[in-house]
């Protein structure tokens, strides 16, 4: 893939760091990024921390990556479904101002991530769309991204800025490492991002 103008959607601050980050730095050698993620996940922070930490670590791992641009959005982490139509409306204001090539966004049975899958699906008809494949929350996949050494070694900085996901994750960097090569293992590579292609635009 080149030349093209790739779109990353996540719900909350990490799902598009943890789900893609290695595809993020492999494909932004070759083509103009850009990353939005909904919420910033405010409720759901442990006591330890500032209510917007969460806020300050994607905005240190969007500096690390580098894309074209960035977006950080407020929506109450758990009350998408309560909000689908104004997510709605930023998507359609993005696909006519942005007009990205490729999107690749969450849709699994976790409820924030339904919605954000299904208002893509809306408002970026005839692209090419692709989900992350999350496995635990019960998505498939068709596609595997081959990651590098360099890919791999910059994911696993993407992810250490999260340090306030450790109580849910443990030890990202053993985490990270470990999905790699399980992915790896089950699509051929040796390390590898899974996804699942919606729409493919041939254009």
């Amino acid at each position: 893939m080149e030349n093209k103008r790739i779109l990353f959607i996540g719900a909350h601050t990490d799902d598009i760091e943890y789900c893609a980050g290695g595809t993020m730095f492999k494909l932004k050698e070759n083509n103009e990024i850009h990353c939005i993620a909904f919420s910033k996940c405010s409720d759901s922070v442990p006591e330890r921390f500032s209510k917007d930490v969460l806020k300050h670590e994607f905005e240190s791992a969007m500096l690390f990556l580098n894309p074209k641009s960035f977006k950080l959005y407020d929506f109450q982490v758990r009350k998408f479904p309560e909000h689908r139509q104004a997510i709605l409306e930023i998507l359609y204001k993005v696909n006519k101002e942005l007009n990205p090539d490729v999107i690749f966004c969450v849709n699994d049975n976790h409820q924030d991530h339904k919605v954000i899958g299904e208002e893509c699906e809306r408002a970026f008809r005839r692209k090419t769309l692709i989900n992350f494949a999350i496995p635990k929350n019960g998505q498939k996949h068709n596609m595997a991204v081959s990651l590098r050494d360099s890919d791999v070694l910059n994911k696993l900085k993407l992810t250490s800025y999260y340090k306030s996901q450790e109580y849910i994750r443990g030890n990202n960097e053993d985490q990270d490492r470990i999905i790699m090569q399980y992915n790896g293992y089950i699509s051929g590579n040796e390390n590898a991002e899974l996804f699942h292609i919606k729409y493919l635009n041939y254009e």
